[in-house]
């Protein structure tokens, strides 16, 4: 993983996320079915990141652009990982209660 130019890093039980706000670049690694692998993502324009924190289940993430509403979840479906039927116009913030957001 290469550091250079991140503005963020965001966690989950199993995986990690950086970012970099300037460049709309994302890395992931960790175990891949909690979001530890993120290669075809597209971060442009994203506002912020929240990951869900099983314990000792996968986990997943959401990358969210809070001026469009567009987000885009990956990870385990079952904690939150599919998203792409979820209207995220005027979310202004995303909350996990650990399995889901």
């Amino acid at each position: 993983v290469n550091f250079a130019g991140v503005t963020d890093v965001y966690s989950n039980a199993r995986a990690f996320v950086t970012l970099n706000k300037n460049t709309g670049r994302a890395q992931c690694w960790g175990d891949s079915s909690s979001g530890g692998s993120c290669s075809d993502l597209d971060v442009a324009g994203i506002t912020d990141v929240y990951g869900t924190k099983p314990y000792w289940d996968p986990g997943a993430f959401i990358a969210l652009n809070k001026n469009t509403g567009k987000a885009q979840c990956w990870g385990s479906p079952r904690y939150g990982g599919a998203c792409s039927d979820v209207d995220f116009a005027d979310v202004t913030d995303v909350y996990s209660n650990g399995y889901a957001f």
